[in-house]
This record gives structure tokens, C-alpha cells and sequence, in this order.
């Protein structure tokens, strides 16, 4: 598995900032552009976990899976987690399958995508292409983003300029004349579909989120 630290959020910090207008002087207590930058990183990391809860799935960089599946006596098997990037071995209690007999679904048009169906291919034995009804099935494989979908980005990003704006525009009007806002104890609950219906996010952008989300799988 690499050794790469995986980011605590999706976004950028950088183009928040560009695009919301924010600067150290908007908001009381943040003192410069270091403390600025720390401050939206923590909105961008509630905001990336709201996404991923929305979706019911992690959207971070591939980690080793090791479930139990009962065969259906079809070609092909339903894995709980996806995208797989790698079937790393396949314990058929009794029933030796070489990995290089199985293949991963793609999805069609998709490049790298697929559902987390693994396909038995004939091999050497083209009589044994089917997961035996019955037989369980211990699958170790991969699954995981290397690059997770922009609009999961776009999504957390936008969530986090219309927190940034609202709540400084309403310290804004509440306090007449102020040039800066408190963030002491502020705080925002992100939400997906509230999102939406607040303007915040686009249909478009909501619609691409649904077809992400996983479904659970018994």
C-alpha cells in the first residue's frame, strides 16, 4: 500500500479564497493569511465528510478490503466496496481461483470505473466460469479513488464559500457599520440536500452526487 498521506478534504484552499473574495481582514481573530487558510481547512474537511456521508462511501486514495461472498452460480460477483482497483487474492475454501481468471466489470464509457462486479473468465477451466452457488467466497482486492470525481470538489467547495459568505454577511447587517465579523465558536452543519434547496449547490451538481452513491450490498 503507498505511503502517501491522504488528504483530510477535497477542495482547494486556494480556490475558496478566490472565489468567495475572503481575506484575513473579513473575520475578527483570524490574524493572518496562514491562520485564514488553517481556519478554511476545517470547513473544507466537515464539508468533505458530509459529502462522503451523503454518498455512503469514502472517496480517498485505495485500501485493502477482505470480505466473504457467497457464490450465485453466475459469472459474475458483487464486491461491497468500488471502485476495485485490484483483486489481490481469492481463498475459495477448497476451490484454487487463479486471479488471473477473474476480471473487473468496467463500467461502459468509463475509463478505470467500474461497480465491484468481478467476473469469472473461462481460463483454463471454461467448465468453472460461474462463483458456485453455495461456495464462500473469501475476496482480498483494493478499492479506492486515485483521483476522486471533480463535482466532489466543486460540491465541497461551494458548501464551504456559501457558509463563509452567509455568515458573514449576517454578522454584517446585524452589527451595522462593522468592517469585521467574530468567528469565536462559529460554527456551520453542512448538508447535501440543503445545499440544493439554499442555491448553493446546482441540480447539476446534485444529480452527479447521487449517481456516486453507493449502494449497500447484504
Amino acid at each position: 500500500m503507498s505511503a502517501t498521506l491522504t488528504p483530510a478534504f477535497f477542495g482547494e484552499v486556494s480556490s475558496v479564497i478566490a472565489q468567495s473574495g475572503v481575506s484575513p481582514e473579513d473575520l475578527e481573530g483570524i490574524n493572518d493569511q496562514t491562520a485564514l487558510e488553517s481556519f478554511i481547512e476545517d470547513r473544507l474537511t466537515g464539508a468533505s465528510n458530509e459529502v462522503e456521508e451523503f454518498c455512503n462511501r469514502t472517496f480517498r486514495e485505495p485500501v485493502e478490503y477482505t470480505e466473504t461472498r457467497e457464490g450465485n452460480q453466475s459469472a459474475k460477483l458483487q464486491l461491497r466496496h468500488y471502485p476495485v482497483t485490484e483483486v489481490v487474492s481469492i481463498d475459495a475454501r477448497g476451490e484454487s481461483i487463479d486471479t488471473d481468471d477473474v476480471s473487473i466489470v468496467q463500467r461502459r464509457g468509463f475509463q478505470n470505473r467500474n461497480t465491484g462486479i468481478l467476473k469469472r473468465d473461462p481460463g483454463r477451466r471454461p467448465r468453472s466460469n460461474v462463483w458456485r452457488s453455495g461456495r464462500q467466497y473469501e475476496v482480498t482486492y483494493m478499492a479506492g479513488w486515485d483521483d476522486p470525481p471533480g463535482v466532489v470538489g466543486s460540491v465541497v467547495e461551494d458548501m464551504v464559500i456559501a457558509g463563509l459568505r452567509e455568515a458573514i454577511g449576517s454578522n454584517a447587517y446585524a452589527e451595522e457599520g462593522a468592517s469585521s465579523v467574530s468567528m469565536d465558536g462559529f460554527s456551520v452543519t453542512y448538508d447535501v440536500p440543503g445545499a440544493l434547496r439554499s442555491g448553493d449547490i446546482t441540480e447539476t451538481q446534485f444529480k452527479r452526487l447521487k449517481k456516486l452513491q453507493q449502494v449497500a450490498v447484504a
